[in-house]
């Protein structure tokens, strides 16, 4: 069971088609498997542990660690090297999904709170950057690559300024829901008295800012160089309007969820005491 919810939740070792499918399919579609899938993944993943098996809470609270300290690996040491942005992504998909089941390692309280706040920014910031790469998309008629997205940030600055807040939330930044997010499933791991699997999560959060921070270059500190834009007919068409609003939406939520924590983290701790 541990090993179908690992490949719902894109879980190393079980991650093998992330990259591919996330890089293959419409990107709307990887927006929605990145957030709902992944999401609803891991709600069940701690919903049949904690509910079903907590005599062998011993056995699958360690299990659930290893499986997070091998995402955390496997998905930043990949994303390092990627240039294609839906496959680095897909990476930081695979290390997310790690940093969420420490939350489910910890088995306590704390931990449920953690991983349902966690979602919310997360949902958002994933939306909101496949949205951000949609668009980019449709200007250059071809995938993106980090070099790709030069200049951007100043072409288009709303998408651009969006983005790069959404990878400062994926690196745990302050003034985003990533930052709240990782603090409380930290604080959860060490109320579970694993410092160890903390320690783990702050190196590979700091592996991640190499990746992270070189999507923000290349959107404002390099030049814009001969990418071809293809040509937009017609103005801006109904579908570059949704997805405008969809950016600003999730932008929306990613900063106001570090501003709102008590409220989100008060709903969290409702749906986790029906757990708990």
């Amino acid at each position: 069971m541990i090993g179908g919810l690992g490949f719902k939740a894109s879980a190393a070792p079980f991650h093998m088609w992330t990259p591919d499918v996330y890089e293959g399919a419409p990107t709307p579609v990887t927006a929605f498997m990145s957030a709902a899938t992944k999401t609803a993944a891991l709600v069940l993943t701690m919903r049949v542990l904690v509910t079903a098996f907590p005599q062998e809470a011993r056995l699958w609270t360690v299990t659930i660690a290893v499986i997070a300290c091998a995402s955390l690996a496997v998905g930043n040491l990949a994303a390092l090297v990627q240039t294609n942005v839906k496959r680095m992504l897909a990476y930081s998909s695979i290390s997310h999904a790690g940093f969420m089941l420490i939350a489910i390692a910890a088995n306590n309280a704390l931990g449920g709170r953690a991983l349902l706040y966690y979602l919310i920014p997360y949902s958002a910031m994933s939306v909101g950057s496949f949205a951000v790469v949609a668009a980019r998309e449709r200007e250059l008629n071809r995938p993106v690559t980090v070099e790709g997205l030069s200049g951007f940030g100043w072409e288009r600055p709303l998408l651009g300024i969006s983005l790069a807040v959404f990878m400062l939330g994926f690196a745990g930044f302050p003034l985003t829901g990533g930052f709240v997010g990782k603090f409380y499933v930290f604080a959860a791991a060490y109320e579970h008295g694993w410092t160890w699997l903390v320690i783990v999560g702050v190196a590979a959060t700091a592996v991640s800012l190499y990746y992270y921070l070189g999507v923000i270059r290349a959107l404002f500190m390099r030049p814009v160089e001969e990418l071809q834009l293809a040509p937009v007919v017609g103005g801006s068409p109904p579908s570059e309007r949704v997805l405008q609003t969809a950016v600003a939406a999730a932008l929306i939520v990613t900063v106001g969820s570090f501003f709102a924590v008590q409220p989100l983290i008060d709903v969290a701790k409702h749906a986790a005491g029906a757990i708990f």
